[in-house]
């Protein structure tokens, strides 16, 4: 359907005022007819485009998923000012290499058993948590929007993924995101 025909259709169902100027707002009824004529004017030869079919080109499949907790974590900022404010700066290293030793347990946990790699580890997607209320775990790692899991095919990515300061150098370059890029990650990470 041609976007000139389309424009018709909008001014064609845009009711005038007592100055002759078109109303921006319609009513629902307006609405309904407007897209019923719409759909009718779509030339059926050509094929309507999918967000489920694999095989339409224009969109890949991407699943959404979230789970809410409740928040059993640290903000990072609050992990700088608690370990400046302590004396003991060893025990605010010991807390961080914790957080960073159990966030590449689930990382490695990830990638064995499910197949999915995170492709996107930063100081943003590692957050500290308290073990107590967390399992015994002292780090988490968050943030799996832009994971892939391994053998889907493409990963709906149209850029580089990653933060840019924590990202690999290799990735940076172009080549194609491993688990190995990922812990180099962990390391921009702890430095």
């Amino acid at each position: 359907m041609a976007l000139g025909h389309l424009e018709d259709l909008v001014e064609a169902e845009a009711p005038e005022d007592e100055r002759g100027s078109q109303k921006r707002s319609r009513s629902n009824s307006q609405k309904s007819k407007l897209s019923q004529q719409y759909a009718a004017a779509q030339d059926p030869s050509e094929p309507a485009v999918s967000l489920y079919e694999s095989d339409s080109g224009n969109y890949s499949n991407r699943i959404f998923g979230y789970l809410a907790i409740a928040p059993a974590s640290r903000a990072s900022d609050e992990f700088i000012q608690s370990s400046q404010s302590t004396n003991s700066v060893s025990s605010a290293i010991k807390e961080l290499l914790a957080t960073l030793r159990d966030a590449s347990k689930a990382h490695r946990s990830l990638y064995l058993k499910a197949n999915i790699l995170h492709r996107d580890i930063s100081e943003n997607n590692i957050i500290i948590t308290n073990p107590e209320e967390s399992g015994g775990f002292a780090g988490m790692l968050i943030d799996l929007d832009l994971a892939n899991v391994l053998g889907s095919g493409r990963s709906g990515a149209r850029h580089q993924i990653g933060t840019m300061e924590f990202m690999a150098i290799e990735v940076l370059q172009g080549v194609d995101h491993t688990y190995r890029h990922d812990l180099e990650s962990f390391f921009y990470v702890l430095i």
